[in-house]
């Protein structure tokens, strides 16, 4: 998968995918779930890009941020590979939900999670996540 960058929604995600991605080189933005994000973070910035030192050494699901912030992380997950998380919140959120949806359920209709081997140097969190929505133009 040379030269090619693998886009994938919640459905296609799993641990030796990425894995094997990561391996390989290839690039890849698959969108997740809030249960999908663990790992230590190595890096942390908010909106505009701003560092976030004090999110480092912490696991993800410790980070206690402003909801209505981004968040993009750098995480060492339990495979040993570096992966970046972007945390937006959606634009577009479901207003039909159940209203007995769990916890989870209601984070993630609130955020939109992209796991993503694309580092910040070559695309920014608002840029990563437009290359995402265009998956249903190709």
């Amino acid at each position: 998968m040379k030269d090619c960058c693998f886009i994938g929604d919640r459905g296609y995600f799993s641990t030796e995918l990425e894995s094997r991605l990561i391996e390989q080189h290839s690039q890849f933005i698959i969108k997740g779930r809030s249960n999908m994000v663990s790992g230590t973070i190595v890096e942390a910035y908010g909106d505009g890009g701003a560092a976030l030192p004090e999110h480092i050494g912490m696991k993800y699901r410790d980070i206690k941020s402003r909801t209505d912030q981004c968040l993009d992380v750098v995480l060492k997950t339990s495979t040993g590979h570096l992966v970046r998380v972007v945390r937006k919140v959606n634009p577009h959120p479901d207003s039909n939900r159940d209203l007995q949806a769990t916890d989870m359920d209601k984070a993630d209709e609130r955020y939109v999670y992209l796991r993503t081997s694309i580092g910040r140097e070559l695309l920014n969190a608002e840029q990563l996540s437009q290359l995402y929505r265009l998956r249903w133009m190709v």
